[in-house]
């Protein structure tokens, strides 16, 4: 087994040098990966957000004039989105108007809860006020999985390694060229 004081100290100089330059590379490549994470989970709840406000403003004459196949059609315009996975409206009673589902799929959708966004294990989901004329008639309900945040982190992710292993050579060749 090679020890530490059985190393020249050119090799010893080297050590020190890679172990440092890539600890503080590793630092600021966790904290540019952990800040693009979280702007694009921020990001990804605005964009969602809007959406549901676009969606409810495009609702309210279904639901002033209790038309729920134009609902559902309004709804249906979330497809635009790939990673929208349902959608409901609510009456102003809370029942469920129409509803939209990626897959076609019947679902159950959950209580109609406060406005505001709420990330779950692997999905975010979306709950805003329908007005109109300033009056709450309704809610919107928008469920997103995140898959478009995990592929952006993998691909971060890879890109973090690759930069490490070059980062890494080019140092060793520096480091024994000075």
């Amino acid at each position: 087994m090679l020890r530490l004081r059985d190393i020249s100290i050119r090799h010893k100089l080297l050590l020190m040098i890679l172990i440092t330059s890539g600890s503080a590379l590793i630092l600021a490549c966790a904290a540019f990966v952990g800040f693009d994470f979280l702007s694009t989970r921020d990001a990804l709840a605005r964009r969602l957000v809007t959406l549901a406000d676009v969606v409810g403003a495009n609702s309210t004459a279904a639901l002033s004039f209790d038309n729920s196949a134009d609902a559902i059609e309004t709804l249906a315009a979330l497809r635009a989105e790939r990673n929208v996975v349902q959608g409901t409206i609510y009456d102003t009673w809370g029942t469920p108007f129409a509803s939209y589902h990626r897959d076609g799929a019947i679902f159950t959708p959950p209580a109609p809860d406060k406005a505001g966004y709420y990330f779950r294990e692997n999905r975010i989901d979306v709950f805003r006020p329908i007005l109109l004329d300033g009056e709450n008639i309704g809610a919107i309900f928008i469920q997103s999985d995140l898959l478009e945040l995990d592929a952006r982190i993998r691909r971060y992710a890879q890109i973090v390694v690759v930069f490490i292993i070059i980062s890494t050579v080019v140092a060793v060749l520096i480091g024994f060229r000075l």
